[in-house]
C-alpha cells in the first residue's frame, strides 16, 4: 500500500490529512496500454478558510461532504492542459466557486465557462501561484501553501515507488520511477525555451516549501526542495 494512501486502499481512497490545511483524495487510473497510474486531487484550505482543489478527480458524494465540513470551497483549478477532464463535475458539484484555468486551458476547453486564467501571485491569503514557463504542452501552474510550507504540482514532478508489471516498465521508461521526485520524459520533450523555463524554476525554488505533493506518486516530506533542483537543473 503506499504510504500516502487512506487505511483499505483499493484503487480509490477518502479524504485523507497529508498537512496541516492539505488533503487528499484519488484514485488508479487505466491509461492506454493497461497501464495502472495513481493519481491525486489535493484539497488545500486558504488563511481565511476557504478550500482550493487542484486537478479534480470524479469525487465521491461522500468525500464532497467531508471537503464542504473543512470549509467553503471556493475555487477549483484545472493546473495544466491534461488536468482538466472533471472541471465539469467539479464545477456542478461546487457552483459557487470560481473555475481557474492554466494558461491555454481556456481554449482548450472552450466548452466550459472559465472565471479566468490561472497566473503568478496570491489566488486567496496564503496560496501563491507560480506558471512555469517553455513548456507550453503542459502550461502547469503549480501552488504554494505557504501554511505547511508545501508545494502542489500535477506533472512537473513524479515519484512513483510501487507498481508491477507493464505499469512498471513503463514508469521507468518514462523516467517516473524511484525513490525520490522525477521529471519524466515526457515533460523534458516538452520543453520548448530553455532559459526561460530554467528561469522559472529557478525562482520558483526561492519560494517559501519544503514538502512536495504531485498528482502523480508518493509526496516528498522535508527535504523536497533539493530533489526538485536536482532533478529539474541537474
Amino acid at each position: 500500500m503506499p504510504p500516502w494512501a487512506a487505511p483499505g486502499y483499493t484503487g480509490a481512497m477518502a479524504l485523507n490529512q497529508l498537512a496541516d490545511g492539505v488533503w487528499e483524495y484519488g484514485q488508479t487510473l487505466r491509461v492506454p496500454g493497461g497501464v495502472k497510474l495513481p493519481a491525486r486531487t489535493t484539497v488545500v484550505r486558504d488563511r481565511d478558510g476557504g478550500i482550493l482543489l487542484y486537478g479534480p478527480l470524479p469525487v465521491e458524494e461522500v468525500d464532497a461532504d467531508a471537503i464542504d465540513a473543512l470549509g467553503e470551497v471556493r475555487t477549483i483549478l484545472g493546473p495544466n492542459k491534461y488536468h482538466h477532464m472533471y472541471l465539469r463535475q467539479a464545477k456542478e458539484r461546487w457552483p459557487k466557486a470560481r473555475l481557474l484555468g492554466a494558461p491555454g486551458l481556456p481554449e482548450k476547453r472552450s466548452n466550459l465557462s472559465f472565471d479566468g486564467v490561472a497566473e503568478d501571485g496570491f489566488v486567496a491569503p496564503g496560496l501563491e501561484l507560480r506558471a512555469l514557463r517553455g513548456v507550453p504542452m503542459f502550461g502547469e501552474v503549480v501552488l504554494v501553501h505557504l501554511g505547511s510550507r508545501s508545494l502542489v504540482c500535477a506533472d512537473f514532478a513524479f515519484r512513483i515507488q510501487e507498481a508491477s508489471g507493464i505499469s512498471k516498465l513503463a514508469f521507468k521508461m518514462m523516467g517516473d520511477y524511484g525513490d525520490t521526485l522525477k521529471r519524466s520524459r515526457l515533460w523534458r520533450l516538452g520543453i520548448r525555451d530553455r532559459e526561460a523555463y530554467r528561469a522559472s524554476v529557478e525562482a520558483l525554488l526561492e519560494a517559501d516549501f519544503d514538502n512536495v505533493i504531485m498528482a502523480h506518486g508518493d509526496p516528498v516530506f522535508g527535504g523536497a526542495k533539493a530533489q526538485l533542483r536536482s532533478a529539474h537543473l541537474g
